[in-house]
């Protein structure tokens, strides 16, 4: 397989974990949920999203000519499902922080 499509199968693959991440992300806590939370919300996905995909070309291209191929889906899941976390962690900290001063 070409380094595209090794590169474009990991994401595939994790895409749906995003997805259902991200659903509970948004899902929890239940209230309030108003028009400035779900933006919030959403800005900090979409940013999640963009910092993973350059974390797992990151870790792509950082494996190559490390043990078997594999290590290169690998690593690059790994670096983007870290970064991915790191960002909604972040994020559900500011939302938390933000929540009580609106209260």
């Amino acid at each position: 397989m070409s380094a595209s499509v090794n590169f474009n199968l990991a994401m595939i693959l994790f895409l749906p974990t995003f997805c259902i991440i991200s659903a509970l992300y948004c899902w929890l806590p239940a209230k309030p949920r108003n028009g400035m939370r779900w933006m919030f919300d959403l800005t900090v996905i979409a940013i999640a999203f963009v910092l993973s995909i350059l974390a797992m070309g990151w870790g792509f291209h950082r494996a190559e000519g490390v043990g078997a191929p594999i290590w290169q889906q690998a690593a690059s899941t790994l670096a983007s499902y870290a970064m991915f976390l790191g960002v909604l962690t972040i994020g559900a900290i500011a939302r938390t922080y933000w929540l009580r001063r609106l209260r």
